[in-house]
């Protein structure tokens, strides 16, 4: 601005010494276009540099972070490098530590695998859901038992004194026979209460054939009667199917990384004791570790290797100690044991999971079974006995399987 100033004041004098008034005229509005041109563009320029600083405050900025993490991470680097990959005596210290770490890594996953095992064998939460599938259960509110008796005095006996050869009675006693004793099958070994109403239809199918009392509307009317408590039992035997066939996949992928495990545990085993399991001999997994990996045992192992190599000035001879093969952790080893504590975890998760989806369906199944109850009452307390006895399962699952043990044990491991 101060320099365009001064430029048009001597343009407009040049202009007033070489032209007439009409031409003066005309340069100076020539003059005053070409000022405000050059101001505008001026403008923009100033404009263009107050962005361009504040750009360049924000690089310097970003830089100086950058600069200051690289410096902090060069430090750490630096100080891992001198106090722990460049001495000896702290990298075999290192060597011992994650052996020894391995060992309690191990020992907390085997009480987990047991845990998760003697979880799948058995459960008071299971025990429970069992009875409602028994004919003779009144948790909801109803026995299957009496109800087909009622059916069949309704719609087939009808009071009928001359019935099975004059002996209806005999005949209700064989029909309560067949429901409290019912010949199961292996697709209703589950839900003995669908086996009984087979057995049931086939025995009152064969009697009303010779019973000229009995029509064939009468036996449509038992049978339509019968549906509903078929569907309620065929959806407890679905929910059940569904259910133990899933934990039957968490009992296969439990032994696959049991197996795993074991496979883990025994290289260790025979990288640190090369001599100690004869090679034909196979171990119980806890048998193995209470025998050869026992962390106090492994700690005690990796002393006794190091002190050959000490001399008799109580110096260690660490390059030897370092290069001996018994004490060789592979790289992979860690990876390994993440692999199996993550394993772990999934397969408690989907135990939890598995059990919580399977309520679930169990919850929707009672409150369709009301219509079928004569104490509805009963079926909310069902339901209220089986939410507090699953929390009490989950709680008691993850109290005794200690997955956060496991992790912690894996962290305790040394990764460099």
């Amino acid at each position: 601005m101060r320099l365009i100033r001064p430029f048009i004041a001597a343009c407009l004098l040049g202009c007033t010494l070489s032209a007439s008034a009409q031409s003066l005229s005309d340069s100076v509005a020539q003059i005053y276009r070409q000022y405000f041109l050059l101001n505008a563009q001026n403008q923009i320029l100033q404009d263009s540099l107050r962005r361009l600083q504040l750009a360049m405050g924000k690089v310097d900025a970003n830089i100086s972070g950058l600069n200051t993490d690289l410096s902090q991470s060069l430090q750490q680097v630096n100080r891992l490098t001198r106090n722990d990959l460049l001495s000896q005596e702290s990298r075999l210290r290192n060597k011992r530590e994650k052996i020894v770490a391995t060992a309690r890594f191990v020992r907390t996953a085997i009480n987990s695998f047991d845990a998760i095992e003697a979880a799948l064998a058995q459960s008071d939460y299971l025990n429970d859901v069992s009875q409602l599938n028994s004919p003779t259960n009144e948790d909801l509110g109803f026995s299957l038992n009496e109800e087909i008796v009622t059916l069949l005095d309704e719609t087939i006996i009808k009071k009928n004194p001359r019935f099975n050869d004059r002996n209806p009675e005999k005949f209700r006693m064989m029909v309560r026979s067949i429901i409290e004793n019912p010949i199961t099958t292996t697709l209703t070994s589950s839900i003995p209460a669908l086996s009984s109403i087979r057995a049931v239809v086939d025995l009152v199918s064969s009697v009303s054939v010779r019973e000229q009392n009995v029509t064939v509307d009468d036996f449509s009317a038992f049978q339509q009667s019968l549906n509903k408590y078929i569907q309620h039992y065929e959806a407890l035997a679905q929910a059940s199917y569904d259910f133990n066939s899933n934990l039957d996949k968490l009992k296969v992928k439990t032994d696959a990384l049991r197996t795993v495990l074991y496979n883990f545990t025994l290289e260790r085993v025979q990288t640190l004791s090369p001599e100690a399991v004869p090679k034909d001999q196979t171990y119980v997994l806890a048998d193995l570790v209470s025998t050869y990996y026992a962390d106090h045992l492994v700690g005690g192992e990796v002393d006794r290797i190091i002190r050959g190599y000490q001399d008799a000035k109580g110096s260690i001879d660490y390059q030897k100690a370092l290069n001996d093969s018994r004490l060789n952790y592979p790289l992979y080893a860690v990876s390994q044991a993440q692999f199996i504590q993550q394993e772990l975890e999934s397969i408690t998760n989907e135990y939890i999971s598995n059990y919580q989806l399977y309520h679930q369906r169990l919850r929707q199944i009672l409150d369709r079974s009301k219509p079928l109850s004569h104490e509805v009452g009963k079926v909310d307390k069902k339901r209220q006995d089986l939410d507090a006895k699953l929390d009490r399962l989950i709680s008691t699952f993850q109290r005794n399987v200690k997955v956060r043990e496991v992790l912690r044990a894996l962290q305790e491991i040394p990764t460099y």
